[in-house]
């Protein structure tokens, strides 16, 4: 079994998923760090070194590596999830409905977008206060602030990540860029703008929802 663990675990909390996974039956385990598992799809040149964000739904994590391991890498408490629950507070309070989670995630997916000025609109089924459900119509307009206001704390964290890099690595993600994977990188409008905010050029990996799981089989197949 491959297991993609977090880029920041210790080494205790590796032990842990081994035991855990010995308790489930399972006795050949390889565990691969996410970014790295990630950066397994890129370029195969062991001496190149690359800046990779993984937004998952939990966490965010940012870190500098090579096709081998990580470099160095920081995970932050803000993901899909907490997007997900800014949107629901959003309508919440300007609509007073109650949205179920699969609903926020094709609102998200229908008109969720980076650009202010984008007014698609989408018909979704909610709740309001009288425990009654009805169609209501919402637009990216409703919680564009939110998505706004989540995204650009994962940006201040890159920007702060990166002065803490050698003015060698600094200058290498700044020329080659920077690697984005996880489903929050689906949003509509992201490689712009994370490309006018960090003032460099952004790739989204192909499929970035399992690029993960893809990478991690990338990286056992070529161990």
């Amino acid at each position: 079994i491959i297991l993609a663990v977090p880029s920041c675990s210790t080494k205790s909390q590796r032990e842990q998923f081994n035991d855990l996974l010995h308790k489930l039956g399972f006795y050949s385990i390889m565990l691969v760090p996410q970014l790295t598992a990630t950066t397994a799809l890129l370029d195969e040149n062991i001496n190149n070194t690359y800046l990779v964000v993984d937004i998952g739904a939990g966490k965010t994590e940012i870190g500098l590596c090579t096709i081998k391991n990580v470099v160095n890498a920081i995970s932050l408490s803000l993901g899909g999830e907490l997007i997900d629950l800014g949107i629901y507070e959003a309508l919440k309070n300007k609509y007073n409905i109650s949205v179920s989670r699969r609903e926020i995630e094709r609102i998200k997916e229908n008109v969720g977008s980076l650009y202010t000025t984008d007014e698609t609109t989408s018909k979704i089924w909610a709740q309001n206060r009288d425990l009654t459900s009805h169609f209501y119509i919402v637009s990216n307009k409703d919680f564009n602030d939110v998505l706004n206001i989540c995204y650009d704390k994962i940006i201040e964290a890159i920007k702060v990540f990166l002065n803490t890099l050698d003015s060698e690595y600094h200058q290498t993600v700044i020329d080659t860029g920077i690697f984005f994977t996880g489903l929050s990188c689906e949003i509509i409008g992201f490689e712009k703008y994370f490309k006018n905010k960090l003032n460099t050029n952004i790739f989204l990996l192909d499929s970035p929802s399992s690029a993960t799981v893809e990478g991690a089989l990338n990286y056992y197949v070529n161990c």
